[in-house]
């Protein structure tokens, strides 16, 4: 059985305006926003002082006795207002969902009070897995942008993720978009592209690419509506479907 776990659930565990383009108080998304003909590029390069993630290509990840992967899923709000849209995605694509941990607010590895930063949700998930996830699936970095994080600090915090993550085990990153943050997101996705590429068994669920569509974010030009939770949850599965195995 598929076992779906939210943050308040006592069981081990992975963007709402007030939370998500905006995570810290008093930031907010404001103006309208210049529209994006088109998302960043996988080719684009930013200089950054960053270590580099691991060399050695791993071994494909196993698989469960059924033969589905294993996911983890960590996010922010639009992963918690999306969690039944990708709980169905996963299933039809045949693997098996073993965390699900999206929380208002959450920053990659800065905590706002109650609200623990991915980088401890991540680290809950393994220590309290039996056996460890094969796919994790991280869906942060909106708040970060929200909270005027530099393109520097967001390269930063995502090695930090990828760390956590074991090196054997595949990853896929969703990308950021915020309207009315648009350079800042731009600068903060090929960031995010270029650390995460560095590690083998890595794939971007590209959600920039949709942000523009008619009718997927609501009018604070973040958050997700009904048909963007959709499309949300099937550009994660599109991105895990592709990952070379």
């Amino acid at each position: 059985m598929t076992v779906v776990l939210r943050p308040l659930a006592l069981a081990v565990c992975v963007l709402a305006l007030a939370g998500c383009g905006a995570a810290e108080p008093g930031v907010e998304a404001v103006g309208a926003g210049t529209p994006a003909t088109a998302g960043p590029s996988s080719d684009d390069e930013i200089a950054l002082e960053v270590a580099p993630g691991p060399s050695s290509v791993p071994a494909a990840p196993a698989v469960d006795a059924g033969g589905r992967p294993r996911v983890a899923v960590v996010g922010d709000s639009l992963t918690d207002s999306a969690s039944d849209e990708i709980e169905a995605a996963l299933a039809a694509l045949g693997v098996e969902l073993v965390a699900l941990d999206g929380v208002e607010n959450r920053r990659m590895t800065t905590g706002t009070g109650a609200v623990l930063p991915g980088s401890e949700a991540i680290g809950e998930i393994l220590t309290g897995a039996v056996t460890p996830p094969h796919v994790w699936v991280v869906a942060l970095g909106t708040n970060d942008v929200g909270g005027s994080a530099s393109t520097e600090a967001i390269a930063t915090d995502v090695q930090a993720l990828l760390d956590l993550i074991p090196p054997d085990a595949d990853v896929v990153w969703v990308d950021l978009w915020i309207r009315d943050r648009r350079d800042a997101v731009v600068a903060a996705n090929a960031a995010i592209r270029q650390t995460v590429g560095r590690r083998p068994g890595s794939a971007i669920a590209d959600w920039f690419v949709h942000g523009e569509d008619q009718g997927v974010v609501t009018g604070d030009g973040v958050h997700l509506t009904e048909e963007g939770r959709q499309v949300f949850a099937r550009a994660i599965a599109d991105a895990i479907a592709d990952l070379d195995r």
